[in-house]
């Protein structure tokens, strides 16, 4: 190494700093993202985002149409909130990659923060009604079927950060807030911190001035338990909803186009007759059932598109629909739609909470209104279920007696027999010629499909909602499709949430205590607990003091100290109640150095700036107190690479380290010791090279948090 310990003007018995990995990129990384609770780090490039072990083994990656702003992970690690330029931030199941949720934002999102926050506990999160429904089964593609990690975890608050707009969500799934933000000036970037107190600081990036404020949400401490239980009812509904919402899609993937096929045979048929009778169709096939002559437009159209294989395959393939989409609905839907039903009476019961909850803002009458549209939907998969025996048997019948007619016509062949009521009878109901919407003609042989699309039923069940006249709300519902029903249950349930919203934001204010710093650069801020107090630190570097990080100290009373390092100051992050700087040095061949400053080995060079202080110029405060890393160090160590940016994992102790090109990326344990003779190797050996991935992309990770395992599939 070029550079000796003496250049740095660092005590060598403080190196540390252990080597654990280094890994080279064929792509540039454009942001980094530790996972606070396992051994992940989350990778931001132009196209993609990727996930990966410590060992780089790589978990997934998922395509993006456009380059991430910035990354977030839930504490427990088991949420990747990815935000972008467009106005979206999206929710990621870490095991799968799987899309959660996705919050639109009023403007690009600038910022990323979910943090967990301390409240009192009394009780008020768990379900206390005795009713717990059995967890619901996989789908039959298990690539359908939603994933329910919003629905635990413990109680927290995800902040998202635009131009204008402070966005706060308990869980991610619970908006309670959402803060006006906006200055005189264009905020150009943001950075932000949550405490476990849930107090949140904003830096608001403008042209020639940086603001710093924090917005006060006490409510998430004082009213935390309930907040806490409101949410996860909340997150549980949107994962049973988007549960539903795949039963449907699966029962329509189930329900195959057979029939449809047949529909458009016959009403080309049909279109060919000689006049618009709409009773055509129905006059040639009941001829042919009671005198058993056909015409010759009818006798052709079954010798050419009805032949007796295609027949006895359309039977056996349409049996098989009837019995995948009749299981779907008995064992699926239905069994999803209990469960809203159970979790709707739980919130229900909590309306009625009144000394606990009436602030929250729950509406009793909203929610009898998703109740009664989960019972709606109820009703309606049992008319399905009605209705796939009923048309089961009907078309069965119908294709039978169709064999037996072109069986007729050979002599060696014996006829199968059928049921010629129920033909007639299905016959009179199914071949009656309609207009479409263009005014084309149509028939319908079957009833089933038409419950998955989004329109009213053409052929509602009559007599199937008899008993439900003291109900106007199911009566209405007669003609209604299982795929309208499940559309207007969401959005009951989006109406019944915008109240508790309502009652939560008006919780939240900006306060208007502000710090202005000029000449600040870059900023890093850290909630560091002193007693029951969060105290807000400010770390902040620039050009214009390259080799100066200041440290600002907002309570009891505004105080900064500055510290001077040997080489340019390239990127800082906090480290729990202690500083992390990633410096190079000042020669051609310039080299980094990380190095580690505890809060309390700066007790001693503090200076009060002042207790009403509401601007700060950050040059002019470096240079009134100022000390040198090299006297003030726990800890340090030099990088055999370029550098430019530095991300810091407190709960697993490790710091992740770019390089200048973006394509390179070490990985170092803050804890560990420098052991002679590691090497981190050099950014310039094979830069841009392409990754290594090999079998182990075709391995199945396996992401372990402290005994929990959570299997990820790279398939």
């Amino acid at each position: 190494f070029s550079h000796s310990t003496v250049t740095w003007g660092m005590d060598p018995e403080k190196r540390g700093f252990g080597f654990l990995e280094k890994e080279k990129r064929c792509n540039a990384v454009l942001h980094l993202a530790w996972c606070p609770s396992m051994d992940l780090l989350a990778l931001a490039q132009a196209d993609q985002i990727s996930l990966h072990r410590l060992s780089w083994q790589k978990v997934w990656d998922i395509k993006c149409e456009e380059p991430a702003t910035c990354m977030a992970w839930r504490p427990d690690g088991k949420v990747l909130v990815i935000g972008y330029a467009q106005g979206q931030a999206v929710l990621h199941a870490v095991k799968d990659a799987a899309v959660l949720r996705t919050i639109d934002c009023a403007g690009p999102v600038l910022a990323l923060r979910w943090a967990n926050i301390d409240v009192c506990d009394v009780g008020l999160g768990e379900s206390h009604s005795g009713v717990h429904p059995a967890p619901l089964a996989p789908l039959p593609d298990s690539q359908d079927t939603p994933d329910d990690s919003l629905a635990s975890g413990e109680f927290g608050a995800l902040a998202i950060a635009t131009e204008n707009k402070l966005h706060l969500s308990v869980m991610g799934v619970f908006a309670i807030a959402e803060v006006d933000i906006s200055q005189k000036a264009e905020t150009t970037a943001c950075e932000m911190v949550l405490s476990a107190r849930g107090l949140a600081a904003l830096c608001l990036h403008a042209p020639h001035v940086t603001t710093v404020r924090t917005v006060a949400g006490r409510v998430l401490q004082t009213q935390g338990q309930q907040l806490h239980c409101i949410s996860r009812h909340f997150a549980t509904l949107f994962y049973l909803l988007a549960y539903t919402q795949a039963t449907l899609q699966a029962m329509a993937a189930a329900w195959e186009s057979v029939l449809r096929d047949l529909d458009l045979k016959l009403s080309a048929f049909a279109a060919k007759c000689p006049n618009d009778n709409p009773m055509y169709l129905q006059q040639e096939f009941l001829t042919l059932l009671s005198k058993g002559v056909a015409s010759p437009e009818l006798e052709g159209f079954l010798a050419r598109d009805l032949t007796p294989r295609k027949l006895k395959t359309l039977a056996t393939t349409v049996q098989s629909s009837y019995a995948n989409v009749q299981k779907l609905s008995m064992e699926h839907l239905t069994h999803v739609l209990q469960s809203l039903h159970i979790r709707l009476h739980e919130l229900l019961g909590l309306c009625c909470w009144t000394d606990k909850y009436s602030d929250i803002g729950l509406d009793e009458e909203a929610t009898r209104n998703c109740i009664s549209c989960v019972c709606a939907l109820l009703c309606k998969s049992d008319e399905l279920v009605s209705v796939i025996n009923s048309s089961r048997a009907d078309v069965h019948a119908f294709l039978t007696w169709l064999q037996s007619a072109l069986q007729r016509q050979d002599v060696n062949a014996a006829p199968a027999p059928y049921d010629s009521h129920r033909v007639a009878a299905f016959v009179r109901r199914h071949l009656r010629l309609r207009k479409d919407e263009q005014g084309n003609t149509e028939v319908s042989v079957e009833q089933v499909g038409q419950y998955f699309k989004p329109e009213p039923l053409t052929l509602p069940q009559e007599g199937q909602w008899e008993g439900t006249t003291d109900s106007a709300f199911l009566l209405g519902c007669r003609r209604t499709s299982l795929a309208q029903g499940v559309q207007t249950l969401q959005e009951t349930v989006q109406n019944m949430m915008e109240r508790p919203v309502a009652a939560c934001e008006d919780c939240f204010r900006l306060r208007s205590a502000a710090l202005h710093l000029s000449n600040a650069g870059t900023v890093r801020l850290q909630y560091v607990a002193d007693g029951e107090d969060d105290i807000l630190w400010i770390a902040t570097f620039s050009e214009h003091s390259a080799n100066t990080v200041l440290l600002i100290s907002t309570a009891p009373s505004v105080s900064s100290v500055s510290l001077t390092c040997a080489g340019k100051v390239i990127d800082v992050q906090w480290y729990h109640s202690a500083v992390v700087i990633l410096t190079e040095h000042d020669e051609p061949d310039a080299q980094s150095m990380l190095v580690l400053v505890q809060l309390d080995d700066l007790s001693d060079y503090i200076q009060t700036l002042g207790d009403d202080v509401e601007a700060v110029d950050c040059a002019a405060a470096a240079q009134q107190s100022s000390v040198s890393v090299a006297n003030v160090a726990s800890t340090w160590r030099e990088l055999k690479l370029p550098s430019l940016l530095l991300a810091v994992n407190p709960a697993r102790k490790t710091a992740c380290v770019l390089g200048k090109s973006r394509k390179s990326v070490t990985i170092l344990d803050l804890e560990g010791e420098d052991e002679e003779g590691e090497e981190e190797g050099d950014e310039d050996e094979e830069e841009g090279g392409e990754e290594e991935e090999g079998n182990k992309n075709q391995e199945k990770a396996t992401a372990t948090d402290d005994g929990e395992e959570i299997e990820v599939d790279n398939e």
